[in-house]
């Protein structure tokens, strides 16, 4: 059986939907803070707590953008192969990921987000294998809390989670096939 490589792109409607929402917050943050006394208000009166709150969103939010750049500038969101996992899809994605590696692959939802989960064998591998010590702590906390530092979330994906969800299994299973065989 010949396998072909499957690309999933992004969904550029969604990526845009994103990035503005994420700098909408980032500028009502920066505007909360470099100016307060425009939203005083007859509830709230203290510049202080609009400053901190204006402070608050402007770095999480702005962190936020800054990490998903990376996911803004590309185009290609998975690539599948006969060998492997190629993961672009989000801030923490980690790139290649060896079918060698994968123990399971299945749904499952986040605060209403539908994501797939790759449970791996060693996950270890994948999260040292990571130089940024953000993003490194990141995938540690993700591994903990959903059991896998591999989280594709399909927010951002032109496909629909049971699509991708069957066509990652199909190649990992071939590779199984083909690997022991």
């Amino acid at each position: 059986m010949i396998s072909m490589d499957i690309t999933i792109y992004f969904n550029a409607k969604r990526k845009f939907f994103l990035a503005a929402g994420q700098l909408v917050f980032v500028t009502i943050g920066g505007r909360l803070f470099l100016h307060p006394e425009l939203m005083t208000s007859g509830l709230h009166r203290n510049e202080t707590i609009i400053r901190g709150i204006g402070a608050i969103s402007l770095l999480y939010f702005g962190f936020i953008f800054l990490f998903s750049l990376k996911m803004y500038i590309k185009r290609v969101g998975l690539i599948i192969t006969q060998t492997e996992l190629i993961d672009n899809s989000n801030s923490l994605s980690v790139g290649s990921i060896p079918w060698s590696n994968v123990a399971d692959i299945c749904q499952i939802q986040v605060e209403a987000v539908a994501m797939i989960k790759i449970s791996l064998i060693n996950a270890d591998l994948i999260i040292d294998r990571e130089d940024n010590y953000i993003k490194k702590l990141l995938l540690k906390r993700q591994n903990k809390r959903l059991g896998s530092p591999i989280i594709i979330p399909m927010v951002a994906l032109n496909s629909y989670v049971d699509t991708l969800e069957r066509q990652l299994k199909e190649q990992w299973e071939m590779y199984k096939q083909t690997s022991s065989g």
